[in-house]
């Protein structure tokens, strides 16, 4: 939910996510209450390849129109940004991912809350964790499991696969 409790209608939001993945040049895609398609919209959700380069103005105060402001990371190798829209007010989490946890990412990110909390604890019962964004082995040091696809955090869960808009 929106740190600021705006929230926004379900073709609003998309609306600005559509503008904000135009201002990311390379691999980037909707997750959250957008993807769920939920009728109102607390925050946008953002997945961001790590290579992708973020091209959102982020200033500082009211000195740009449309601006954004950062609230939390924005850091050279950031995994999670959150920035708040100067004006309208509206928050957008931006959340890296990479080749081996682009699956595991989706599926947590995607949510809600109770469906990755879920998803956390059907992997345990698996023998893996979820940790630092990335799924990992129980069993030895924590080396890391390739989470490629969303499918395959499914998989590794032995969850069934479910459609985002009935994740609950």
């Amino acid at each position: 939910m929106s740190a600021t409790g705006t929230k926004l209608l379900l073709a609003d939001a998309r609306a600005i996510a559509d503008d904000l993945l135009s201002m990311i040049r390379g691999e980037a895609f909707v997750v959250g209450s957008i993807r769920r398609g939920e009728p109102e919209v607390g925050d946008i959700e953002l997945a961001v390849y790590v290579n992708a380069v973020v091209d959102i103005p982020v200033g500082i105060g009211g000195l740009l129109p449309d601006a954004y402001e950062t609230i939390k990371g924005g850091r050279k190798h950031w995994k999670f940004w959150q920035i708040r829209n100067v004006e309208r007010g509206h928050v957008v989490d931006l959340y890296r991912f990479d080749d081996l946890n682009r699956g595991s990412i989706t599926l947590m990110r995607t949510g809600p809350a109770s469906f990755s909390k879920q998803f956390v604890t059907a992997l345990r019962s698996q023998g893996y964790r979820h940790h630092e964004g990335y799924v990992r082995y129980l069993a030895d040091d924590g080396s890391l499991v390739r989470c490629d696809h969303e499918l395959v955090a499914f998989a590794l869960a032995a969850m069934e696969w479910v459609e985002p808009e009935d994740r609950r």
